[in-house]
C-alpha cells in the first residue's frame, strides 16, 4: 500500500474519533434550552417575591396549639377542695347557765349541747374550754398527746391549765360517741357526747357514789335445811 493511501486512512480515522468524542460530550452535557430552564428555576428560588405569602401561614396561636403536648384523654379532673384549718381553740359545749338538770338511772346529771363540727375539730395542740356546771366554772386544757386504738378510736390527753398539777382531761372519740373525763382535785366529772346530734350529759362521780351507797345491794340467801346422813344398819 502506498504512502498517500495510509495517510488518508489515518486522517479518516482521526476525523471519526473526533466526531464520536464530540457526540459523547454533547450527550452528557445538558442542552442549551435545559440549561436556560435550570437557570430560570434557580433565579426564581432566590427571588423573595416567589415565596408563599405570610398571610397564608397558620396563626401563631394555631402553631403553638399544634406543637404543644397532646391533651390527656378523658374528663378533666375536679380541683382538689381546700382543707379548712381546724380552730386552735374551742369551747367544748354550752355554757354553765344553759345546763339543764336531768337524771340518768337515778343519778343527777347535767344536760349540755355541742355540735358535731366541734367534736370533730379536736386535735393535738388545741386549747379547749370545758364548762363544768357542778363547779360553776370553766376549766381550760391543752391537748398534749394523742394516740389511736382499735376501731378508729382516738384518745386525746391534756393537763388542766387553770388547775393543780395532777388535774387532767382525757377525751375518747369514737365513731358514734365521745367520752370526756375531767379529773380535778374537786372531783371527777364524766360526759358523754352523741357525735351525730351533739347532745351531751355530764355526771359527777360523787353523785354516782352517793347513789350507790344509798342502795342495798345485799341479797338474802334462803336457808337450806341439812339432814344428817343415814346411819348404817348393823
Amino acid at each position: 500500500m502506498n504512502k498517500p493511501l495510509l495517510v488518508f486512512f489515518g486522517f479518516l480515522i482521526s476525523i471519526v474519533s473526533i466526531i464520536l468524542l464530540i457526540q459523547k460530550e454533547e450527550g452528557d452535557a445538558p442542552s442549551v434550552d435545559a440549561q436556560q430552564a435550570e437557570n430560570r428555576k434557580t433565579e426564581q428560588s432566590l427571588n423573595p417575591s416567589s415565596l408563599p405569602e405570610l398571610s397564608k401561614a397558620e396563626p401563631q396561636s394555631t402553631v403553638n396549639r399544634n406543637t404543644s403536648s397532646a391533651p390527656v384523654s378523658g374528663p378533666i379532673p375536679e380541683p382538689i377542695a381546700a382543707v379548712k384549718d381546724r380552730p386552735s381553740s374551742i369551747t367544748l359545749w354550752s355554757q354553765i347557765e344553759d345546763a339543764l338538770d336531768i337524771e340518768i338511772n337515778g343519778v343527777a346529771a347535767k344536760a349540755l349541747t355541742t355540735s358535731p363540727e366541734v367534736v370533730d375539730s379536736i386535735h393535738l395542740g388545741q386549747k379547749i374550754e370545758i364548762p363544768i356546771p357542778q363547779l360553776n366554772k370553766s376549766l381550760l386544757t391543752e391537748i398534749k398527746s394523742t394516740h389511736n386504738q382499735l376501731n378508729r378510736v382516738e384518745i386525746f390527753k391534756g393537763p388542766i391549765l387553770n388547775g393543780l398539777d395532777k388535774d387532767n382531761v382525757i377525751i375518747t372519740r369514737g365513731k358514734t360517741s365521745t367520752y370526756v373525763v375531767v379529773s380535778t382535785s374537786e372531783g371527777i366529772f364524766s360526759a358523754v357526747i352523741d357525735n351525730a346530734t351533739g347532745k351531751t350529759s355530764m355526771t359527777d362521780e360523787a353523785d354516782i357514789n352517793k347513789n350507790s351507797s344509798n342502795k342495798d345491794d345485799s341479797v338474802t340467801v334462803t336457808g337450806i335445811e341439812m339432814h344428817p346422813p343415814n346411819q348404817p344398819v348393823n
